[in-house]
């Protein structure tokens, strides 16, 4: 099966590949009536939202030029920008993270394993 190029993400100019990894984001929150939308990984949504409360994003950060010119996400796409199209989740480690971490690598998987296993736990609480 290949991967089926579906756009460019508003956000990170990466390509958006047809799955999971895409999201739709509205420029003026839902809560507010907006309506006006874009597509984006959901990473780039995830962080959006971690920056910026729903009234900002509402009083100000209601464009593309906006979001992308403030300081913490323009580091965040020039972290981003070197990932794969379809990368989810920086908590998701590749082989070239854990080699850049050196030393850390053990403990950062470490880290990862006991978020899986905690996200299995919660996982069988909900379907418990």
């Amino acid at each position: 099966s290949t991967l089926k190029v579906i756009g460019e993400c508003s956000i990170c100019g990466r390509d958006l590949i047809e799955g999971k990894s895409v999201n739709v984001h509205h420029l003026k929150p839902k809560t507010y009536k907006g309506t006006e939308t874009v597509t984006l990984h959901v990473i780039c949504h995830t962080k959006i939202h971690s920056i910026f409360t729903e009234r900002e994003l509402f009083d100000f950060y209601h464009t593309l030029e906006r979001l992308r010119d403030h300081p913490e996400m323009e580091k965040f796409i020039k972290w981003v920008r070197k990932k794969e199209p379809d990368f989810r989740d920086r908590n998701e480690l590749t082989n070239a993270d854990a080699a850049e971490n050196g030393e850390n690598s053990e403990k950062i998987k470490d880290q990862f394993d006991n978020q899986k296993a905690a996200n299995g736990e919660i996982a069988e609480l909900a379907l418990g």
